[in-house]
């Protein structure tokens, strides 16, 4: 395993639990009853609100928000200012693309793509 690595500009709350390989960029921000799944990455400027669970080798691009009790599974890619609304579940290998705004459940290796719907509402 590789050792995990977060920015000093980042906020981590004292209770997120973070496993061995995640990277936190510089301005991320890590709330209460988080957890993070080993080799993933919150990228700059992205927030993850309270008690999220985020699998293992997922990547939280720049200025994705997921609101509280989001659950994310392995292999999700969430990009760029994608916004995820509470309590969503995103199933294993799936994509949200860049700017897409969540507000129903995505199944498992469904690809959110911005040029064909900037809101999935299932």
């Amino acid at each position: 395993m590789f050792a995990s690595v977060v920015h000093q500009s980042s906020v981590i709350a004292m209770d997120a639990h973070i496993s061995d390989g995640v990277q936190i960029m510089a301005g991320a921000v890590v709330q209460t009853g988080v957890h993070i799944a080993e080799n993933s990455i919150i990228n700059t400027n992205a927030s993850v609100d309270h008690h999220c669970i985020i699998g293992s080798h997922v990547h939280i691009a720049p200025n994705a928000t997921l609101s509280g009790s989001v659950k994310v599974g392995n292999g999700v890619h969430i990009g760029t200012g994608a916004k995820i609304k509470q309590g969503i579940k995103i199933g294993e290998n799936a994509i949200v693309g860049m700017g897409v705004i969540v507000l129903a459940d995505v199944p498992p290796e469904k690809v959110l793509h911005p040029a064909k719907s900037l809101v999935w509402a299932g």
